[in-house]
């Protein structure tokens, strides 16, 4: 659903609510999800992200009608090592993130492997701000491009997801072919500069005016929905 212009959309719900029974029923059946990433195959381990990003998806876009009926297990913190695999970081983002430090002003902080979403599906490089959430940017590898050169759409789903959670960041990606051909110093020095334009943009109270607005908009339209779905049973 990621891939149309209203989340939303009626037409999907049932498959949503569908793939929803299929994780219950999953659950049900082998047990709840292990947390415990050191005793996970690596198998197991890439499954089990894939059922908490759903999860997760459903759960920021008020997918489904119940939220309770998404599994708890599904959306809290896995116990997580240092030898995770989600926490190693390529070259080209390190080497990003060390330019940026050096691009930005001190009271920006540079968090690495950031999610808004218990851990799972992180974002290469956040920026923090008097500890607010600024902006987030994604590197992207040639292995984030389609054979056709568009993003991938697990890399649409990723921004589709961060910038419902978190509505006023910045959300920039870099191409990795732009870092070979400019430089990653040059790049960081005009991402720094987006970074802090964007920042003195920010009306910090408006934002959390609206972020509550929005919580109580799709609370009160999840429930007419709701109600209307009655009206024809």
């Amino acid at each position: 659903s990621f891939d149309t212009m209203n989340p939303y959309d009626a037409a999907l719900r049932g498959s949503h609510e569908t793939l929803l029974t299929t994780i219950e029923n999953r659950i049900s059946t082998k047990g709840k999800v292990d947390s415990n990433i050191k005793s996970q195959s690596n198998k197991d381990i890439m499954e089990n992200e894939q059922l908490r990003i759903f999860a997760h998806y459903l759960f920021a876009f008020r997918i489904v009608t119940d939220l309770t009926r998404i599994p708890n297990s599904l959306l809290s913190l896995p116990i997580e090592t240092n030898n995770s695999y989600s926490n190693i970081m390529s070259n080209l983002q390190q080497e990003l993130a060390n330019d940026l430090r050096q691009s930005l002003e001190l009271k920006y902080d540079i968090i690495s492997e950031y999610s808004s979403f218990q851990g799972v599906f992180p974002v290469d490089i956040a920026i923090m701000k008097n500890n607010m959430l600024i902006a987030l940017i994604e590197v992207d590898g040639p292995h984030h491009f389609r054979y056709d050169g568009s993003i991938r759409r697990k890399d649409k789903l990723k921004e589709l997801m961060y910038t419902r959670m978190n509505p006023d960041i910045l959300f920039h990606r870099v191409r990795w072919d732009e870092v070979n051909k400019y430089g990653s110093l040059l790049i960081a020095e005009e991402v720094a500069a987006m970074i802090i334009k964007h920042s003195k943009n920010i009306n910090y109270i408006t934002s959390t005016i609206k972020s509550i607005e929005r919580e109580f908009s799709s609370f009160f339209s999840w429930s007419l929905r709701k109600d209307q779905m009655n009206d024809y049973k």
